[in-house]
């Protein structure tokens, strides 16, 4: 039956693509777009997005022309996989399928270097989001969720003087969080959040969205705050994935941030 009634009936089969695909984060799709204007003309190829949260996917998409062999089609992919990479910098973290979380992984394994958490409002996101890849128990050896202020105190050595004068969410605090964290865990490095995740609970100076960061190194911490939008979930997703993002910069840069508002905030210890 498929062979003599549905086949005949079907298109003919597409002619031959070349995808390539990169990661990106932190740029809004349309400041994605504007920045890629000229590149499908340029080689003709299309490009298309797919948007989460914070992350876009860039896909380079060249289809076969008649007399064009398979590599040369790929050739062409691959010349528009590079001019997109020269439009987007600072915000490609990987190429193909790898989310942030592995990339921040791997790259932490390929430096031999070790990176502990202490988690407020994520509340064990972030180490989730690492620890689902395999491998990551060779760069991630564990992360403390300070939720209560008890815990910043007793485990991470947060004063009590800094909360009781800034208050959890705060820059002080999230210092104090990452320096306390990479100590209790003995790590390379360390990342801490605190914020205010919603949907309650924001001030006219704290709102809703509010998170301080802070990423401590052995010699210096480095301190950075964002909002957010959207629900609970949303918040807790896109915190956890900047914190990461920031993480990968201090690495590749060297443990010296390449983010101007990372650089703006970082004092040493």
């Amino acid at each position: 039956m498929f062979h003599a009634e549905v086949r005949p009936r079907l298109p003919p089969p597409p002619a031959f693509i070349s995808c390539l695909r990169v990661q990106t984060f932190g740029l809004p799709e349309v400041e994605v777009n504007d920045r890629l204007a000229g590149v499908e003309s340029d080689f003709n190829v299309l490009l298309g997005y797919r948007a989460s949260l914070s992350q876009i996917e860039v896909k380079v998409l060249a289809e076969k022309r008649p007399g064009e062999s398979f590599d040369e089609v790929d050739a062409r992919a691959q010349a528009a996989l590079e001019s997109v990479k020269t439009r987007l910098p600072e915000a490609i973290f990987a190429e193909g399928t790898c989310s942030l979380a592995e990339a921040v992984g791997k790259l932490l394994c390929a430096k031999h270097l070790s990176l502990g958490l202490a988690e407020s409002c994520t509340g064990g996101l972030a180490s989730h989001l690492l620890t689902s890849f395999p491998g990551a128990s060779e760069c991630f050896p564990g992360a403390i969720i300070s939720y209560d202020n008890s815990v910043k105190e007793n485990l991470l050595g947060v004063s009590r003087k800094a909360l009781q004068e800034h208050g959890a969410v705060s820059e002080p605090v999230a210092r104090q969080m990452a320096e306390g964290a990479r100590k209790a865990l003995g790590t390379d490095l360390a990342l801490s959040f605190t914020g205010i995740a919603g949907p309650t609970g924001g001030t006219e100076t704290k709102p809703v969205g509010l998170v301080h960061f802070a990423i401590a190194t052995a010699e210096e911490t480095f301190a950075f705050s964002q909002v957010f939008r959207g629900n609970r979930a949303e918040i807790q997703h896109r915190a956890a994935l900047t914190g990461l993002f920031h993480v990968r910069g201090v690495l590749l840069a060297g443990d010296r941030p390449h983010d101007p508002q990372l650089q703006a905030s970082a004092r040493p210890r």
